[in-house]
């Protein structure tokens, strides 16, 4: 079970759920409060009246109606009419006395409900306010009418800190996660690929799709719509280590805008090197390169010199790949929270004002958090002597190095499997270890960014973003 919510075109929303060719010819709608209705319109129209009448009139931006999806296991020996019924008492049990359209699809492997639920009381006039918890709860009595039923329930133990589509816990029940089938076609491709281009075409032909978002590569598979950044899969999915992997060897990434390509021809782009006035330049292999936009990724060999050459073309210098950074700017460390914040597992509250009160204090206790586990940081990375600045450029050489460990160690596996050889056990190990010593590593340095812009006076981004996104869920 999963829900969504309709902020706009709630009339769409209405007229996708009854669509006859979903649901039997509209056999298998009904509407709670109107029961013989089917016309979108007039079922969403009814629905903004309650919402107009309620205590808090709808406004730009606000909750018009929850998109709930209840669906059934393709093993199950459910009956669309039973599934129909027992979506229908769910949502009496959830929300009694709330306007809601039910409609069956069977169009898919699996029956599934999809309900458009009124969050507003008629009777009342309340709007109900959701928390995680109330989602969780929600399950929880989803899973007890399918058990009473005889039916198969997802077990708490196999869902996943990060979102999933049905096909994928489905698949995860039997033993084959989307994840890892995605995970083993990026292990082929880039064992198989020597270029990005042709990295996206053999994911295309194993029914996958790649787009290039920023710093991220996101990972769709077609077949089932789960789509996946790169960081959600593990460390050897991520745009550095990809490109690693496919170039057998530790790269270094450089980015720049396509206004600083003086040509390009032969699997080469030639780009002025910044800050020479357009007097230097160098060349990058097509080969090391990912666009996205007018922005430029090369990811040199780290441990392969670089030429630099006139604005003429005439060779000047040679110079290893790490000084180009005086030209380019240092790619920062990508960070992933790993900590949940804890205002996402509070208790639901009897009150709206109690729920307030717990959130208030729930991010009073993320902050304090925050300051604690960052001063602890520093003064293990400072020694109490070095300033902050010196402490967090060390830990990102440091986190540099350890990719760059990572990456070869990656490479060498993918050596054994293309020989028809396993993985060494210690090399697998090692590389495990390696991933927790990155993570960590990565915690302290944000750790470090917080402690930094605390003292500096402005909140860390990261720390920025959680508490407007805590801010949000009080509205």
């Amino acid at each position: 079970m999963k829900m969504g919510k309709v902020k706009a075109t709630l009339n769409l929303s209405v007229r996708y759920i009854v669509n006859g060719a979903k649901t039997q010819g509209g056999q298998l709608v009904t509407a709670s409060w109107n029961p013989g209705e089917g016309d979108p319109e007039k079922l969403a129209r009814q629905m903004l009246d309650t919402l107009a009448h309620g205590r808090n009139a709808p406004r730009k931006g606000s909750v018009l109606a929850y998109h709930v999806i209840q669906s059934f296991s393709p093993d199950d020996p459910v009956t669309p009419e039973r599934a129909h019924s027992l979506g229908v008492e769910l949502m009496e049990r959830i929300a009694p006395g709330h306007r809601f359209v039910i409609a069956t699809h069977t169009d898919r492997e699996h029956i599934h409900n999809h309900v458009i639920l009124c969050p507003t009381d008629p009777a009342t006039g309340r709007h109900m306010r959701l928390t995680r918890r109330s989602i969780l709860q929600w399950r929880d009595v989803s899973d007890d009418l399918c058990r009473r039923e005889g039916l198969s329930v997802i077990e708490r133990s196999i869902e996943r800190r990060h979102g999933c589509s049905f096909a994928e816990i489905y698949a995860s029940a039997k033993g084959v996660g989307v994840k890892s089938s995605m995970r083993q076609a990026i292990d082929i491709a880039a064992q198989n690929a020597r270029d990005f281009p042709t990295f996206a075409a053999l994911l295309g032909a194993a029914g996958m799709r790649v787009t290039v978002r920023g710093q991220h590569i996101v990972y769709e598979d077609a077949a089932s719509g789960l789509r996946v950044r790169d960081s959600r899969l593990g460390m050897a999915y991520m745009q550095d280590t990809v490109m690693a992997r496919m170039g057998r060897c530790a790269v270094s990434q450089i980015s720049f805008d396509t206004s600083m390509i003086r040509e390009q021809g032969d699997g080469h782009a030639v780009v002025w090197l910044p800050g020479t006035r357009r007097r230097q330049c160098i060349s990058v292999p097509m080969r090391c390169v990912i666009k996205d936009g007018r922005t430029w990724r090369a990811f040199l060999p780290t441990n392969e010199p670089q030429t630099v050459l006139s604005k003429d073309g005439a060779y000047l210098c040679t110079v290893a790949t790490e000084d180009l950074y005086a030209h380019f700017k240092r790619p920062e460390a990508l960070l992933e929270r790993m900590a949940a914040d804890s205002w996402r597992t509070i208790p639901a509250g009897r009150t709206e004002a109690e729920r307030e009160a717990w959130m208030r204090q729930a991010r009073k206790l993320d902050r304090l958090r925050d300051d604690v586990r960052g001063l602890d940081t520093a003064i293990r990375a400072t020694d109490g002597s070095s300033p902050l600045a010196d402490a967090m450029e060390g830990l990102e050489d440091d986190i540099r190095r350890a990719r760059a460990g990572l990456q070869a160690q990656l490479i060498a596996n993918d050596e054994c499997i293309a020989e028809g050889r396993p993985p060494d056990a210690d090399g697998l190990a090692a590389l495990e270890s390696r991933e927790r010593e990155i993570e960590a590593m990565q915690r302290d340095l944000g750790d470090l960014r917080r402690a930094h812009a605390r003292h500096a006076g402005t909140p860390h981004k990261e720390t920025q973003a959680r508490r407007a996104g805590g801010k949000d869920r009080t509205r």
